[in-house]
């Protein structure tokens, strides 16, 4: 997050895509939407489709997780910065198609797409939306109290339900 603070949006995003292979692998849905998260504030000044996609792309994945970015204030601040950007540079139409685009991905071609495996996200909707493999449910429990809370360092309670095979 520090190169994306600091500016520098090409090496933030090559370490968001790093950072979401490796939660891929590990099937961490948080980190994968903080990821995915990242990679739309770091393309909104390049790319304001992409990164409008992409907001929806993670739109998707907090659907899944409870809360998005677990409500903590300067994350929300940062997303809506960015969601008003894209809609700036793109005019509300443009900027709702492009959003609902991402947000109509399944989870898996939400990160495709994300990945850049994929540089139409349109491709990928054939499929009927799904929760990420391996979860039925996720819900996140937060409160202000933990933003500042020394013993959970700031980070809300998350809690995983694994689906039953």
């Amino acid at each position: 997050m520090n190169n994306w603070t600091e500016g520098n949006a090409e090496q933030a995003s090559s370490y968001a895509r790093e950072c979401l292979r490796l939660k891929q692998q590990l099937n961490d849905l948080v980190g994968m939407a903080i990821s995915i998260e990242l990679l739309a504030w770091s393309a909104v000044d390049q790319d304001a489709e992409s990164a409008a996609r992409l907001l929806g792309a993670s739109h998707t994945l907090w659907r899944e997780i409870g809360r998005p970015l677990f409500g903590f204030p300067p994350y929300v601040a940062r997303h809506r910065a960015s969601e008003e950007q894209a809609r700036m540079v793109l005019g509300s139409r443009a900027f709702d198609v492009a959003f609902e685009d991402g947000n109509s991905l399944t989870c898996d071609q939400a990160i495709s797409y994300a990945l850049g495996e994929s540089r139409d996200s349109r491709v990928l909707t054939d499929h009927h939306r799904q929760p990420c493999k391996g979860f039925s449910r996720i819900t996140c429990q937060a409160s202000p109290a933990d933003w500042g809370n020394p013993d959970t360092l700031g980070w809300p309670s998350v809690r995983l339900q694994r689906a039953r095979h």
